[in-house]
């Protein structure tokens, strides 16, 4: 009976043991995925918001620009008071943003998006020209723009990659095709009058 008891408890207690250590693991090591995944959602959805942000600017600065160039803007106007009002929210929204630091979105975000603050102050201040001031300004914002993307890519781990993929394709295609795909080698001479 003994023996029997040794058996049953060896047999039993081993798969036991292994099933309750397998178990404990992959619920470790699904929930460390989980608050992974939690993360790089909320890294995201930073990046996007600023994105969002910056390209309120963009459009701000690209109103009053084609604004200017008709001829101004009546600084009354409801369409002028909502463009205000959009730039003021999103320059607002984009400077909280930044301050999380390198909290949530890479330092060199937060310093880029300092710098523009900065930037956007400096050409305020020593522009003389109205219409200069808004190009430059959109420039600035542009540049933002282009080193949050890259910043952002690189901090989220994602390729930067154009619609569909299929542009590298293409352009190798071009490159390895003949000058002139349809030109014919021995063009029939009876036919030119």
């Amino acid at each position: 009976m003994d023996e029997l008891m040794k058996i049953i408890t060896g047999s039993l207690l081993m798969p036991l043991v292994i099933a309750i250590a397998t178990s404990y693991l992959t619920v470790r090591l699904s929930l460390r995925q989980f608050y992974s995944q939690k993360w790089w959602e909320r890294k995201a959805d930073t990046y996007s918001n600023i994105l969002s942000h910056l390209s309120t600017l963009k459009y701000y600065f690209g109103q009053l620009l084609e604004d200017e160039i008709q001829g101004g803007l009546d600084s009354e106007s409801p369409r002028h008071e909502r463009l205000n009002s959009d730039f003021a929210q999103a320059r607002e929204a984009l400077f909280k943003e930044a301050g999380l630091g390198g909290y949530v979105v890479s330092e060199n975000v937060s310093k880029a998006i300092y710098r523009l603050h900065s930037t956007l102050a400096d050409i305020e201040e020593r522009s003389r020209d109205y219409y200069e001031m808004l190009a430059d300004s959109s420039n600035e914002v542009s540049t933002c723009i282009e080193t949050v993307v890259q910043h952002s890519t690189t901090d989220l781990n994602v390729q930067q990659h154009n619609r569909l993929g299929i542009w590298p394709r293409l352009s190798a295609g071009l490159k390895n095709r003949p000058k002139a795909p349809f030109q014919v080698k021995n063009p029939p001479t009876d036919l030119v009058a």
